[in-house]
């Protein structure tokens, strides 16, 4: 039973908001598997008709319209063998316990935001029972998620050290390359990931992530990259390919849970602004709009000794 996993991001793109890579994986009873086919009893790809299947894509598709927050916390609430905690910060010991110290650290977090925010739990507890019920009915096993949240502080000072913007993703992208071959078991592991921009050349970041491991390049085009390794005498694979959100579920999840932690942060954050300054329209921290949001709080944000480098990625 090999390990599959999903790795992606959201937010690479704004100026305001956090920058979050996430990583989905799942103990399959064999592969390769097509997981939408397996789980198609409870759960659709946007192309489906809406039938009250839980709804697993990439996440812009899952976001887009309508009640999309509300779609893509019903889908990442349904991955947990017992229901989330109810707050943001307790869910960040769940998911990002890493980065929990950094969001802490900004003036718009709340600790005791309540979740679910978007659906009701009624809700969110028929669809994960639904679920888990099929999973362990096909004996799909789904550990907790993990992602890494890059608030605009900590973004700046890397930033700072790097003078690479690229090159903060790529080192959340490493860290998670890392943690998936440290899953339980010896089982064969297989990490697919997005691109990283448009590179197809992945061995010398193998290789600085895992030393003193041998790489072998199985292929390198514009399709796709594939390596493979062992790691602690654990066979791994990677996959990188443009588009891997809408050919593979974890890395679809990946992307869902990346997207839906961005959007609590940029919840709380709009919520802030828009106490300080109740006529404030809310953003969503890309580029021409966030000119406009930054423009509009400036003044507030002297006033209430909040440097810029907090509020606004440099890059």
């Amino acid at each position: 039973m090999p390990w599959l996993v999903g790795i992606d991001e959201a937010g690479y793109g704004p100026n305001l908001g956090p920058l979050v890579v996430a990583m989905s994986a799942w103990f399959v009873p064999e592969f390769p598997v097509d997981l939408w086919t397996s789980l198609k009893e409870v759960v659709r790809k946007k192309t489906g008709r809406d039938d009250g299947r839980i709804l697993i894509d990439d996440s812009k598709k899952v976001h887009a319209g309508v009640s999309g927050n509300t779609r893509l916390e019903r889908g990442i609430f349904s991955l947990f063998e017992q229901p989330p905690s109810g707050n943001f910060d307790e869910f960040l010991l769940q998911v990002a316990e890493s980065s929990r110290d950094f969001l802490a650290e900004e003036p718009w977090y709340q600790k005791d935001f309540t979740l679910p925010h978007y659906c009701t739990p009624s809700d969110t507890e028929f669809s994960r029972r639904r679920l888990q019920s099929l999973l362990l009915e096909k004996k799909i096993r789904v550990p907790p998620v993990e992602a890494k949240i890059f608030p605009a502080l900590l973004f700046n000072n890397l930033l700072d050290a790097w003078d690479n913007k690229a090159r903060i993703l790529t080192f959340a992208d490493t860290y998670l390359w890392q943690k998936a071959t440290q899953l339980p078991t010896q089982e064969p592991v297989m990490i697919i990931a997005d691109r990283l921009g448009g590179r197809t050349h992945y061995l010398g970041l193998l290789e600085h992530t895992f030393p003193n491991t041998k790489i072998e390049v199985i292929q390198e085009t514009e399709a796709e990259s594939r390596y493979q390794f062992v790691v602690q005498d654990r066979p791994v694979t990677l996959l990188v390919q443009a588009k891997a959100d809408a050919q593979f579920l974890p890395v679809a999840v990946a992307s869902m849970l990346a997207k839906y932690l961005r959007e609590i942060c940029m919840e709380q954050f709009n919520q802030f602004w828009k106490h300080h300054i109740p006529e404030l329209e809310p953003t969503a921290g890309y580029p021409v709009d966030a000119a406009r949001f930054w423009e509009d709080i400036a003044q507030k944000a002297e006033e209430l000794g909040i440097e810029k480098r907090k509020i606004w990625r440099f890059k």
